[in-house]
């Protein structure tokens, strides 16, 4: 068997979108076995994620869909790769870096191929779009007729397609002409399991005689007006409160010379945390399914566009109905302190009431995950 898989390009190694990535393979080799040949691109640049024991995770350049022609199954993998606001701002802003103000004939380019309009219909029949996301969509995409015609014809085309959240599987139900059988799936880094030479939790055990609380803020939130400062000072509470029980676990610091180490790395310290507190989607969703009950922070009153929208937060902690472990920003800029100090009198109640929580995202992730290994065959 040989699987093409095409990502978004992780920048900077971002550790949440390489935990997406490695989750691909990780599906691949409990659907295949060993003998699977797995191939992963991006539409940018070729790069190299690293290499743990006998798994070398690195991404060719896709430039042409005639490079997918051998292949037994396609896989559009995560993220927002075929979102209109990706493409118009993300994708743009990359490209128009990279080459200057030329860069339109090579960004049309690449939303072709992640569209995959030029892909013949005999291959768009093996082609699965599982764990992405549509929910930024804009007007200026609802008018845009060459952009939902493609879209049209991938998701009534495809194989299997499986959205990460309600909002989007409508979405990709409305696109596809009605056509599409229950297309709400799950965030693909929930079917991120152990495999080969990719381990972090065989010896993990946590404390028995001490709480460890990690932290991890940075991304998205933190990036408007005085957000860091807030959080700065609802972090110094805890701290404060429970010296030497809580701990910055480094989620967005990437270990340049080997990311795909420094992910396993990360992935083990947060499966050893009896509670994460974090603004960052991914840092939640590794947690969680690591056995680890996450407190989402995020903005209430945020638009729905872009990729770091805080909304793709709330979308998946009410779609499970998290909603007591999904922290809304305006209530902790009002007293931070003060905040703090209820979610420290609350901490007991989250870990030991979170079971209920994780119970029902295994159970979406194992549904999704075998309507994709049944694609897959």
């Amino acid at each position: 068997m040989k699987i093409a898989v095409i990502c978004a390009y992780a920048q900077a190694y971002n550790t949440g979108m390489l935990s997406v990535d490695l989750s691909a393979l990780s599906v691949m080799r409990r659907t295949f076995g060993k003998g699977v040949k797995v191939d992963f691109f991006t539409v940018e640049d070729d790069h190299d994620a690293g290499r743990v024991g006998s798994i070398h995770l690195k991404y060719s350049k896709l430039s042409n869909v005639s490079q997918l022609s051998g292949y037994d199954r396609i896989l559009l993998w995560g993220d927002f790769l075929a979102n209109g606001f990706y493409h118009r701002r993300d994708l743009m802003s990359r490209f128009k870096s990279r080459e200057g103000d030329g860069f339109k004939p090579s960004l049309r380019k690449a939303v072709n191929l992640l569209l995959m309009r030029d892909l013949p219909d005999s291959m768009l029949k093996r082609t699965i779009c599982f764990g992405g996301s549509l929910f930024g969509n804009a007007l200026e995409d609802e008018l845009d007729n060459t952009y939902i015609e493609s879209i049209r014809r991938l998701y009534s085309g495809s194989r299997l397609v499986l959205t990460r959240d309600p909002m989007s599987a409508f979405y990709a139900q409305r696109y596809s002409g009605w056509c599409l059988n229950d297309p709400l799936g799950v965030d693909a880094a929930w079917l991120l399991q152990p495999f080969d030479d990719i381990a972090w939790n065989e010896s993990r055990e946590k404390s028995q005689n001490s709480l460890r609380i990690g932290l991890s803020f940075g991304r998205g939130l933190t990036k408007n007006d005085d957000s860091l400062g807030v959080l700065n000072r609802f972090s110094e509470t805890l701290l404060k409160n429970l010296p030497g029980c809580v701990e910055d676990i480094g989620w967005l610091k990437a270990n340049r010379s080997n990311p795909l180490a420094g992910l396993l790395k990360k992935l083990g310290t947060v499966g050893e945390m009896d509670l994460i507190i974090t603004d960052t989607y991914h840092c939640a969703i590794n947690a969680w399914r690591e056995g680890t009950p996450a407190l989402c922070i995020g903005r209430g009153a945020d638009m729905t566009y872009g990729t770091l929208s805080e909304k793709k937060k709330e979308l998946v902690y009410t779609s499970v109905n998290a909603r007591d472990y999904y922290l809304f920003y305006e209530n902790i800029r009002e007293n931070p302190v003060q905040y703090a100090e209820k979610i420290l009198s609350a901490i007991p109640g989250f870990i030991q009431g979170s079971g209920r929580v994780r119970d029902s995202f295994l159970k979406a992730s194992i549904a999704s995950g075998n309507r994709l290994a049944d694609a897959l065959i």
